[in-house]
Parts: structure tokens; C-alpha cells; sequence
């Protein structure tokens, strides 16, 4: 089950266009039969540990500079361009450069031209080297220069956002959140194709209006250069979009709820664990070999999650929930991708995870140099580390 390695640790040329051109090599025809997740027969398999190096065959870390005005406490969304590496904590929008040094803060925060405030998205234009940031309580888009930020213009989107994406028409592609009961912003239409700020297509979901009386959903988003992969966290369907606004089923999460997700009623002053023999799709994303599933079970408020974590192999159809993913590379920290370039996988670890892993597990297992090194050069006040294995 091992890749081929690609060697993109030239060190960045290479990632940068597996990033762009992102994920799946395989694309289904009209007569492929949809890949269908059987979900509860794999979790009621005992879940066994997995090794990193089934995956791939290099590990490399890329510390991003730290400093007191640019502070990341998470990362909720990355992206490559140009030899530039893009992150957002949901809140501002930061640029670094290949060696993970400080370049800029993409905008401002607050209500005057090219600011932004409250939760906010954003995507990159490769076709027009322009960065586009997508504000909650104003519903502007702003437009930057992606490599010097500087704010070219804005436009009005009458919707909450919550993700979009370019496609290789160089259009945007906008999917909005499923609304809650009191949500005067609620629209039945899932993805919005806009062009030049104005609307030109839509899709609809019939199925909304039932659901409103229940948690927000929000679309779990992957892409490559011509078609992106969705669906929502509380659906059991992933879609191809292509680049003519054309969707088709991709694959099926047989989830077998007994309790209908269109009843659930919940509200947001619950604790604990609810519906605790739920399962909902937490994160999807798929390289040429593997699909990564995150599975939530039961909804949880005040207490840790309930996720379990699914490989699945396209060369044989095999699944496993798995325990850990071992790093067997060079004895760091176990690891499971939160986004994806073809055979790169990428994820991000705090300092203070990595300074305790070590010390915890020093003198039990040997540690790689380029991970020790790591380790002697980190503050538990550091900024997130970027993880790449290919």
C-alpha cells in the first residue's frame, strides 16, 4: 500500500501545485457505482493502529513564526500559493512565506473598506492571483491581491457563507449553512454560482425546510483544480461538482441512524452527550489511494467529542476505524490529515503537544533528528507547526 514518492521537498515548488490541483485522480463515470460507506459495520470492527509509512514516505515540519500580534490558537483553513502559505483562524487571515516566516495579515478587522469582522472564509483565485475573504455580520466579499494584499474591491452576498471555492471556470462557487428555525438569512439553496458578484445558478436542497428546528450544518469542503468534493456534516452524501456546475453522487455514508436527523429538535443550551448512537459525517477528504473520514457519535457540548477516525483504501475497498496512526517515520506524534494534496498530507500540531510528547516519551522510543531538533527550538507559546508527509 505504499506510494510512490514524488519528492516534493525540493522543498515547496512541488506542493504548491499538488495543492492547487488538489485530490482526487479518479473521477467516477455515469456507470461507476457509488463507493458506499457502510459505516457501522466498520466501527463495530475492533480498530487497530495503523503506520504512517502505509501512507507515505517523508515527514517534514515548517514551524510558522511566532509573534505577539499574530498569535494562531488554531487553524481552521489552509492554503498554498505561490510559494506563500495562507491560514485562517476563522477570525483574520494570515500570509507566511515557504520558510514559514511572517509576510502579512491579509486585511483588517473592522466595518470600513477591505475590512472584515466576526467569523469569517476565505478562498484563493489561482486565475487571478486574488485572495477573497467572505465576512459573517456584513456578508461583503472582499478582494485582495493574494502575494502583496492589497484590497481591490468588495461585493454583497445575501447569504451566510460557510465555505466556497474557485472552479476551473473561474467562477465562485458559494455553499451556504443550513439555517436554524429563527434564521431570517436561511436560503433552501445549498450552492450558489456567482459571477462578477452576480448570481447565475444555484442548486437546491427540498430537504431544508424540514430541517431548521436543528443545529446548523455546515459543508465539508474538498477540491481539485476542475472539481470539488462536498457534502454536509449531517447528510449522508458526497457530490462532484465540476467546473460546469454539474453535480453527481460520489459516494453514499450509510450511517443507519434509527432516530431521523430531520427530528432531532436540538437547541444550544444542552450538555453532555445527546443522542449518543447518532453518527454524522465530522470531515471527509481523499487522496489518489485513501479516503480519511472523521465520524461523530452522539452530539456533545461541554465535553469532548465523540470522533472516530476511518481509512479507506480505493485499490481494494478496505476500511478500518482506526486507533492511531502511528508515526513510524521518525517517533513523532501520531498523525491524521486535516487537508490534502494528492499524496501530500498536510496537518498542523501545537508546540506545548509536541514538547510534552517528547518528554513523555523520551528514552522509550528513538526520536528522528529533524523531529529533535524541532523540539530543542520550540516555546510552548510558539505558533502552530505545519506537518507535511508525503
Amino acid at each position: 500500500m505504499k506510494m510512490k514518492p514524488i519528492y516534493f521537498f525540493a522543498f515547496f515548488s512541488n506542493i504548491i501545485f499538488l495543492f492547487l490541483s488538489c485530490n482526487l485522480e479518479r473521477k467516477p463515470t455515469q456507470n461507476e457505482p457509488l463507493i458506499d460507506f457502510k459505516i457501522r459495520q466498520i466501527i463495530d470492527q475492533n480498530p487497530h493502529d495503523f503506520f504512517l509509512s502505509d501512507l507515505g514516505e517523508s515527514i517534514k515540519y515548517l514551524p510558522l513564526e511566532s509573534h505577539p500580534d499574530f498569535l494562531l490558537n488554531f487553524i481552521y483553513k489552509l492554503n498554498i500559493f505561490q510559494d506563500n502559505i495562507f491560514v485562517s483562524d476563522r477570525e483574520r487571515v494570515y500570509q507566511f512565506d515557504v520558510n514559514g516566516r511572517f509576510v502579512r495579515e491579509i486585511g483588517k478587522v473592522g466595518r470600513g473598506p477591505g475590512e472584515h469582522t466576526g467569523r469569517v472564509r476565505f478562498a484563493i483565485n489561482p486565475y487571478q492571483g486574488e485572495l477573497l475573504i467572505y465576512s459573517f455580520p456584513t456578508k461583503l466579499i472582499n478582494v485582495y491581491q493574494a502575494l502583496s494584499g492589497e484590497f481591490l474591491y468588495s461585493f454583497y452576498f445575501d447569504y451566510y457563507v460557510s465555505d466556497f471555492y474557485i472552479n476551473g471556470s473561474n467562477q465562485i462557487v458559494l455553499f451556504t449553512e443550513e439555517g436554524i428555525e429563527a434564521d431570517l438569512n436561511f436560503s433552501v439553496n445549498e450552492a450558489y454560482l456567482v459571477k462578477n458578484g452576480a448570481i447565475i445558478d444555484s442548486i437546491s436542497n427540498s430537504l431544508r425546510p424540514t430541517k431548521r428546528s436543528n443545529i446548523v450544518g455546515h459543508v465539508l469542503l474538498f477540491q481539485n483544480q476542475n472539481d470539488a468534493f462536498y457534502c454536509f456534516n449531517y447528510s449522508d452524501t458526497l457530490f462532484r461538482l465540476d467546473q460546469n456546475f454539474e453535480r453527481n453522487p460520489y459516494a453514499v455514508f450509510n450511517l443507519e441512524n434509527e432516530i431521523n436527523h430531520l427530528n432531532l429538535n436540538l437547541d444550544y443550551g444542552f450538555t453532555g452527550i445527546q443522542y449518543p448512537d447518532f453518527y454524522y459525517i465530522d470531515n471527509v477528504l481523499a487522496n489518489a489511494e485513501f479516503f480519511f473520514v472523521n465520524i461523530g457519535k452522539g452530539f456533545a457540548m461541554g465535553v469532548d467529542r465523540d470522533i472516530r477516525r476511518v481509512l479507506y483504501s480505493k485499490n481494494d475497498g478496505k476500511s478500518w476505524e482506526i486507533k492511531k496512526l502511528i508515526n513510524d517515520m521518525d517517533g513523532g506524534l501520531p498523525f491524521w490529515p486535516r487537508w490534502v494534496s494528492e499524496s501530500v498530507l498536510i496537518n498542523y500540531l501545537h508546540p506545548h503537544e509536541i514538547i510534552d510528547y517528547y518528554n513523555e516519551t523520551m528514552g522509550e522510543i528513538t526520536h528522528g533528528s529533524d523531529f529533535v531538533h524541532l523540539v530543542n527550538n520550540l516555546k510552548e507559546t510558539d505558533n502552530p507547526v505545519l506537518v507535511f508527509v508525503e
